[in-house]
């Protein structure tokens, strides 16, 4: 079957599984203690077989790129059995021949770095298991903030998995119809305790503890998007290195956080925008590209040069084959095109497209820097070897900014590691035009180079530093020695628009027993195959060449072999458009927490401006017209819908939509809520604009027909505070073109381009 596009008019064929079969997947929680940019992050997977008869569950799910496995065990009624990394075919035989023999039996893989695959064979009628994983991930500051990512859900991605190595059942499935809860606990310690601990992914409650801070998911979750935890922190020393011992002396672990660079290169930029416009971004993607590309815009100066890029299928070259000035003229026209960002261009091909980018403005430039590309997107690709090795040839510095709620994390990391850019990760709610400063500030850098340890003595052997680093970023360092030292760990980098980089960590004695096998775990990533394993199997650990396995003999045997049970993925919160109501006209999601997706992830609003016009005649009296009242929504239905399942809470907990104070933290975004606010500097009473504008969206819905009791519901509601029908009939005319899937003002036509009007 040939590949489709996760976000094409194929979509629902995309998703695969049933309710039936997911139900062995029961919930996840997760424990973490972040220390010393260290995180110990213990996962529990709860399971159980409701059918009849023996079943082998596979389930395929993510983890953070760089987390190190630490152990797994099976839980089953009273017994703790514990796994055991061993080579990939003496695991594969273990784990077959107790299927064969009716035993219960336990795999784990990892098929790509980040994915995971565990397999659980031969579970009984009506058992329950836990399996349990142990992960360690180094942590990363960038400036002041300190950044956690634990994927939940692995969205579908374009392209073929049986291409990337994935065996038919390793290859991850999503279904709309299952829902897996999720709990949290974050523990917090030391010097991190004393940052600022937010998260822009799910609602936390933060207590103190007698070692630092205890974070807590505050209400219900599930596994449909990714936990983003942050900590703000201005001050404190940011380099560190740990000294434990180890069966042949010390292993040493220096955390250095690169100086920031105090002049940036003054030079003009030559930048590539490339924005992917595929269907699997749809929804909250698409919207988060959207904000990102005006942030980005706003980031140049007169004398730099750009292109912008939109593809899916194809690729579209706003400016043909040629990389302007970014004048005033050409950011307008840009603008006018990125404000009315759509993800309906089909399917990701991203190597295509970026071979047609790098390909832009062959010629040399005039002035300015070598070319670099600025890629937003989801990354949401089956197979990206190919993509990274044409990338790394290209000669281009690659950054990139990925977006969504389930973002394939290893891709977007992976092309700024390979072409000497770098990766920012931007959650829904998370800042984006602090992102987007943070890529331009190493866009403009030259970047470090030539970077260099000191140690105290010299290494057994040590982990390589990178080529070549950004200012604000964090290196990883390991290595081993046979005497312990106290002296401070050096590091000196060279700056080729500054002078040389100089920093320095204090050594710190630990009995982290662990990290040894971190450090032996950062280690293999830079051997080859045969060096590799004997230091795998000797530390216990997964790599390219091991498995870890669980076998356990039965007194009463399996009789027959085990029915694939295949666990099906949530799908991630907004992806290709899926908003998770029953009331949306297409592609709808049952489960009744979606309500709260609406509200998180699909109400996008943005101002207009009108140039033209200061001032409207509503009928008996003028009312002066602010600049700022254009009003563009994404999937305006998702809105009603939102607002009405906020009326149908229970009478304790009915939110008063009656003011501005209540409609900013429960419905709507800044800029809106800036529109509206203007009207009552205009002298209108704020109790009679929000009536009105909410009578307005009912009048002007092009959902009607799908959602009709949710409107006459919202319209009761307004008319009971008391509308104006000249600012109904204003606010109505406002968005007169609204459609299924936006709501627009404009008075002009030529004022904001519609969906359909071609690039030019």
């Amino acid at each position: 079957m040939p590949a489709r596009s996760a976000g094409s008019s194929e979509f629902a064929s995309q998703l695969e599984g049933s309710g039936a079969q997911s139900l062995t997947l029961k919930g996840v929680a997760a424990r973490v203690t972040l220390r010393d940019l260290i995180a110990q992050i213990e996962i529990e997977q709860h399971y159980e077989n409701p059918s009849d008869t023996n079943v082998e569950l596979v389930y395929t799910f993510p983890l953070p790129i760089g987390a190190v496995l630490m152990g797994m065990e099976l839980e089953l009624a009273d017994r703790r059995l514990a796994g055991m990394i061993v080579e990939r075919k003496e695991g594969e035989r273990k784990y077959e021949d107790a299927i064969v023999d009716g035993d219960l039996a336990m795999l784990l893989e990892e098929v790509e770095e980040g994915m995971f695959v565990a397999n659980l064979g031969n579970l009984m009628a009506g058992e329950k298991a836990v399996i349990r994983y142990r992960f360690a991930l180094p942590l990363e500051w960038q400036g002041d903030k300190l950044r956690l990512l634990l994927p939940t859900t692995i969205a579908p991605r374009y392209g073929s998995y049986a291409a990337a190595g994935f065996k038919p059942h390793q290859e991850p499935i999503s279904s709309l119809s299952v829902e897996y809860p999720l709990a949290i606990e974050v523990l917090v310690e030391g010097e991190l305790a004393r940052g600022e601990i937010g998260s822009p992914s799910h609602p936390i409650s933060v207590a103190r503890t007698d070692t630092g801070c205890a974070v807590r998911l505050a209400g219900e979750s599930t596994l449909d998007r990714d936990f983003v935890l942050t900590i703000l922190q201005h001050d404190g020393d940011r380099n560190a290195c740990r000294l434990v011992p180890n069966k042949k002396g010390y292993v040493a672990h220096v955390a250095f956080q690169v100086p920031t660079l105090e002049s940036a290169d003054q030079s003009p930029l030559n930048l590539k925008l490339v924005i992917d416009c595929s269907g699997s971004m749809a929804g909250t993607s698409i919207t988060q590209a959207r904000k990102a590309a005006l942030a980005i815009l706003d980031c140049l100066r007169p004398s730099d040069r750009f292109s912008v890029s939109l593809f899916g299928s194809h690729v579209t070259h706003l400016f043909g084959d040629r990389l302007p000035m970014a004048d005033a003229e050409t950011l307008a026209q840009a603008r006018r095109a990125l404000e009315s960002l759509s993800a309906d261009m089909g399917d990701t091909e991203l190597q295509k497209a970026l071979c047609a980018v790098f390909a832009l403005g062959s010629a040399p430039c005039e002035e300015g820097s070598a070319p670099s590309v600025l890629l937003v997107t989801d990354g949401e690709i089956a197979d990206p070897q190919q993509l990274l090795r044409v990338a790394a040839e290209s000669g281009h510095r690659v950054f990139t900014i990925g977006v969504g709620n389930a973002v394939a994390e290893g891709l977007v990391r992976e092309l700024g590691r390979v072409t000497g850019g770098a990766c920012e990760l931007v959650a829904p709610r998370e800042g984006m035009s602090e992102r987007v400063l943070a890529q331009f500030h190493r866009l403009r850098q030259a970047g470090v180079r030539n970077v260099t340890v000191d140690w105290p003595q010299a290494p057994v052997w040590s982990t390589p530093p990178p080529k070549n680093a950004f200012g604000g970023d964090t290196l990883h360092l390991f290595a081993e020695f046979e005497d312990s030292f106290t002296a401070p760990v050096r590091l000196s980098a060279d700056c080729e628009d500054g002078p040389s980089l100089h920093s320095e960590a204090t050594v710190v004695a630990t009995s982290d027993n662990e990290l040894a096998r971190i450090a032996a775990a950062s280690r293999i990533r830079d051997l080859g195959l045969e060096e590799a394993l004997p230091i795998a199997l000797e530390h216990q650990l997964m790599c390219e060449q091991t498995h870890c396995v669980i076998v356990e003999g039965r007194l009463e045997k399996a009789g027959d072999l085990p029915s694939l049970q295949r666990v099906a993925q949530m799908l991630a919160a907004g992806w290709g458009g899926v908003g998770s109501e029953d009331d949306m006209p297409c592609c709808i999601a049952t489960r009744p927490s979606a309500r709260s997706l609406i509200l998180e992830n699909n109400m996008f609003c943005r101002a207009v401006e009108d140039p033209a016009s200061e001032s409207r005649d509503l009928g008996e009296a003028p009312l002066t017209y602010p600049r700022r009242v254009g009003l563009v929504v994404v999937e305006p239905h998702l809105f009603v819908t939102g607002v009405c399942f906020m009326l149908d809470l229970p009478a304790a907990k009915t939110p008063e939509l009656d003011n501005f104070k209540s409609m900013e933290s429960q419905c709507l975004p800044q800029d809106v809520m800036h529109t509206l606010r203007e009207l009552t500097a205009c002298g209108w009473d704020e109790r009679t604009v929000v009536a009105s504008f909410l009578e307005a969206i009912v009048g002007t819905s092009a959902a009607a027909t799908s959602i009709r009791g949710l409107l006459r519901k919202l319209r009761k509601y307004a008319r009971g505070m008391g509308v104006d029908p000249r600012l109904v009939s204003y606010l109505a005319q406002a968005m007169s073109q609204l459609t299924p899937l936006s709501w627009n003002w404009a008075p002009d036509p030529a004022l904001v381009p519609t969906v359909q009007r071609p690039l030019q």
